[in-house]
């Protein structure tokens, strides 16, 4: 094995760059916020070539990425299909408007955790366009402050939403956590894991976990090789850039040029440092706008 993490300014390739595959989270945006050099990177390089692409990647539901680039003033960029958006990891992904991919959670995944989670817990189902939610009245105001979402009660059916991630805010510790400990062994295709979420304000003391659930046979690495198909592109026609170790399956796909970005997952700089592929480094803020940059040229 050699050592793989390279100085963006140290870089080799003549790759013909014609699709950016971005993370969102610390990589485009930054605690999300987009900065202006990025968003100025951004249309720089869609403005240098018409057959150049973006596509915007993330565990976030689309229609919340789509408002956060309204937001940021990049609306235009939506509407004329400059970006598209892979959301939910790769389990609903777009190119130009088209739809790609979608594999959602099975029915009886979200109604038996719509039914077994408790009065005390937040439970969040996210669908293509709208989130739902279980928001017990303790919870309203400190959700209203920190998730920025607009819910709406789930349907009677839920054979008619489509849900690809459900978000628990766990606050009765054994009941749920021996719920989701039968999901893992029992549907080895649902992958679930647990963080405490930065939010702006710290979460209640009450809080013991923050679970999400979706679906673990897609994701972007595997999203990516659907995207070259779909494309006719080649893996050196593609830029990966992420900083998580949600983004480790596509920084390591055969063949395409790979930046870690901001200020990296220490878990996936470990593991990325004993594989076997050429990954450039691209720190700070703006290594969105520097790698960009260097693969432009």
């Amino acid at each position: 094995m050699i050592k793989i993490l390279i100085p963006l300014e140290d870089r080799t390739s003549n790759a013909d760059i014609t699709v950016v595959f971005s993370d969102f989270d610390n990589t485009f945006a930054v605690d999300g916020v987009v900065p202006k050099k990025n968003i100025r990177a951004l249309r720089d390089y869609l403005d240098a070539n018409i057959l150049n692409h973006f596509v915007l990647a993330s565990a976030r539901p689309k229609y919340s990425l789509v408002n956060v680039l309204d937001k940021h003033g990049m609306k235009d960029l939506v509407d004329n299909e400059s970006i598209s958006i892979c959301s939910f990891n790769g389990l609903l992904s777009y190119y130009k408007g088209f739809k790609i991919n979608d594999t959602h959670l099975p029915f009886d995944v979200v109604s038996d955790i719509a039914a077994l989670t408790g009065l005390n817990d937040l439970v969040m189902f996210h669908s293509g366009n709208t989130s739902y939610g279980s928001i017990p009245r303790e919870w309203s105001e400190w959700e209203k402050v920190n998730l920025h979402y607009e819910f709406k009660p789930l349907p009677k059916d839920l054979r008619n939403a489509k849900v690809y991630l459900i978000e628990v805010l766990q606050t009765n510790k054994r009941r749920l956590d021996s719920v989701v400990s039968t999901f893992n062994h029992e549907r080895p295709g649902i992958t679930t894991y647990s963080f405490l979420t930065p939010f702006s304000n710290p979460l209640p003391e009450k809080v013991t976990k923050v679970w999400h659930m979706l679906r673990a046979d897609v994701d972007k690495g595997s999203i990516l090789p659907v995207y070259m198909e779909y494309t006719g592109m080649s893996p050196e026609n593609f830029l990966v850039l992420g900083d998580s170790i949600n983004d480790y399956a596509a920084l390591i796909h055969p063949g395409v040029n790979s930046v870690l970005t901001g200020i990296p997952e220490e878990s996936l700089r470990q593991k990325l440092e004993v594989h076997d592929s050429r990954i450039y480094t691209a720190p700070g803020e703006t290594g969105f706008a520097d790698a960009l940059k260097a693969f432009s040229r």
